[in-house]
């Protein structure tokens, strides 16, 4: 785990098995930005926490319902939890036991004992639902948790305006290739020009290192090629599994090494979810049409 200070009290953790995380400093204690995936890393990331703020913390905001984004909140309690109201219902409705086994399947092969270290892992519910936009007064910070959706339907980010900074969550990667196994590709498109649109001038993102908007770009063309390779076998009569076998930029963002069967397996749940949007768009236009 890397900690880097990317504003004045404003800190990011990178390098983590899982997404980036991140802490806001305030007078009332922090404003923390998901939770690490792996319990002892948690762990480790609480010490810092405890460095960085001896306030305490006031906050925890999960900017997506993903494991790899909340699994690890249990254990930076007490604090209050904010996240999307289509994310507190998933949250709500996981089991824990399904919980695990997809917390064990993901991080296969990552994270030495990892089935010992989930022994003690709950998932926390949110306490704070967001629909659209709410902001935070902490102290002398002003914290605006926004809804974007596009990654997952229940994807925030976090801005800063002061600092023109933005907690992207998982809908800005650095470097990495972009999981749309739960996306709404146009409206992921639209969030990210969105993204053009505001002052900002550093990003945390949910994945890679910290950077500018420069990182923008490169995630909205690779996804809107992604979608429009995926729309060109559905409406060419493939299906969706040929689809899968067609449909494979591995060579767009460099792969560390033994991750590529992994990626290959969220390849193939990025192209199926997004074959599936095109064919349900497709059903729904014949149905109008009669």
């Amino acid at each position: 785990m890397e900690v880097q200070e990317v504003a004045p009290g404003v800190y990011a953790a990178t390098g983590l098995i899982g997404a980036n995380v991140g802490l806001i400093k305030t007078r009332m204690g922090a404003v923390l930005i998901d939770a690490p995936f792996v319990p002892s890393q948690a762990r480790a990331w609480r010490r810092e926490i405890e460095r960085l703020s001896p306030e305490g913390v006031a906050y925890i905001i999960n900017t997506d319902f993903h494991l790899t984004h909340v699994l690890g909140t249990c254990f930076l309690l007490p604090a209050l939890t904010v996240a999307h109201e289509t994310a507190w219902k998933r949250l709500r409705a996981l089991d824990p036991e399904v919980a695990i086994e997809k917390a064990l399947e993901q991080g296969q092969g990552r994270a030495p004992d990892l089935e010992g270290q989930l022994a003690g892992v709950r998932i926390v519910q949110p306490e704070i639902a967001v629909g659209k936009t709410v902001t935070l007064w902490c102290g002398d910070r002003r914290v605006e948790v926004v809804h974007f959706g596009g990654h997952t339907p229940a994807t925030l980010g976090v801005y800063l305006p002061e600092q023109r900074l933005l907690f992207s969550g998982d809908l800005v990667v650095n470097g990495r290739h972009p999981y749309a196994g739960d996306a709404v590709s146009k409206q992921w498109l639209e969030s990210l020009e969105r993204l053009h649109c505001m002052d900002i001038a550093t990003i945390v993102p949910g994945h890679g290192q910290p950077g500018g908007p420069e990182m923008i770009g490169p995630v909205y063309d690779y996804f809107r090629d992604f979608c429009a390779q995926v729309e060109a076998c559905f409406h060419a009569g493939h299906t969706r599994r040929e689809t899968v076998e067609r449909v494979k930029p591995l060579d767009a963002f460099p792969i560390p090494p033994g991750e590529e069967e992994r990626l290959r397996r969220l390849l193939r749940s990025s192209v199926e979810r997004v074959y599936d949007e095109y064919k349900k768009a497709s059903i729904r236009s014949r149905q109008r049409a009669r």
